[in-house]
């Protein structure tokens, strides 16, 4: 559980990285925080936390937890992630908290 609510701090970081706010920070500044981030990353892997992609690969319910589906014409994107809202970690090769994901739905499936 501890560990878990740590994951709020890592994504306030990657949300911190993605604003235009952050790109505009004198470079000193953003090594430091960028410093202070990589510190954080080697106590959740000390503790074998780790984060993993899902764009691109094939939905799984141990892993993902799909908030949108997205019609696709592209019958291989079918049960696809497209869109990751949320990164998915693990510990111990357990799910410690999945990943938020939009998945595509090959639309000629409901037929």
């Amino acid at each position: 559980d501890i560990l878990r609510s740590f994951l709020d701090i890592l994504d306030a970081f990657h949300e911190a990285f993605k604003n235009n706010g952050f790109q505009e920070l004198a470079e000193n500044y953003k090594k430091g925080i960028e410093a202070i981030f990589n510190k954080f990353l080697k106590v959740l892997e000390y503790y074998n936390v780790k984060q993993y992609d899902s764009l691109g690969s094939i939905f799984n319910p141990a892993l993902h937890e799909g908030l949108m589906m997205e019609e696709t014409e592209d019958e291989k994107k079918d049960n696809i992630v497209l869109e990751e809202f949320q990164k998915g970690y693990t510990i111990n090769n357990k799910t410690l908290r999945p990943a938020k994901v939009k998945v595509g739905v090959y639309k000629n499936n409901n037929k």
